[in-house]
């Protein structure tokens, strides 16, 4: 039942509601096409007719992988960045502090907020991304839905230290890119106590 309850809060239904009906317009020229091809060789006895429904039929499995969202629910480290995309790690610069994911036409749509800090920022590279969600802090919620390829810039604060490598498959909402260094975490603490 606690796994429901999370579930729902990092996967809310209205948002996947909204990302259920861009699927269904989105679906609107394959089925037209395999409706299409259906009636031209059951009235007209076209043959060809036959191979333009499976062209549709494919058309419409291509665009339903495409929106395609996985339920996540992330890890219950506190102080972390997680990856805001699906895809593979194809640079880690720790000089220029960034990192940048690559997603392909395979990978899982779903887009989620990588921290609760509002200074970490990422930056996405597609022309078919939609943020459905401008207001949450919650790390690993749903929060828009990216169909197709991408690339997606992940920047890291100077504090954080790495916790990914180039080449690593990355799981939105699950995978930890970056976790607060343990000395900035101490002096935090050392600094709360002599406040105190």
């Amino acid at each position: 039942m606690n796994n429901k309850l999370n579930s729902d809060l990092y996967n809310p239904l209205d948002i996947i509601i909204k990302i259920q009906r861009m699927k269904f317009k989105a679906l609107i020229l394959p089925i037209f096409i395999v409706i299409s091809g259906f009636l031209i060789y059951a009235f007209l006895k076209i043959e060809p007719a036959k191979y333009l429904s499976l062209a549709g039929l494919l058309l419409y499995a291509f665009i339903s992988m495409q929106y395609h969202c996985r339920k996540n629910v992330p890890p219950s480290d506190e102080n972390v960045i997680l990856s805001p995309v699906n895809g593979r790690v194809i640079e880690v610069d720790q000089e220029q502090q960034v990192v940048i994911i690559k997603k392909s036409v395979f990978n899982p749509a779903d887009v989620r907020r990588p921290s609760d800090n509002p200074i970490i920022t990422f930056s996405i590279f597609s022309k078919k991304f939609v943020m459905l969600d401008h207001q949450t802090r919650l790390t690993g919620k749903l929060i828009g839905i990216m169909p197709g390829s991408a690339l997606c810039n992940c920047l890291i604060p100077n504090n954080y230290s790495f916790k990914i490598k180039v080449k690593q498959k990355v799981i939105s909402g699950e995978t930890i890119l970056a976790q607060l260094s343990e000395t900035n975490d101490q002096n935090d603490r050392n600094s709360s106590f002599n406040e105190n």
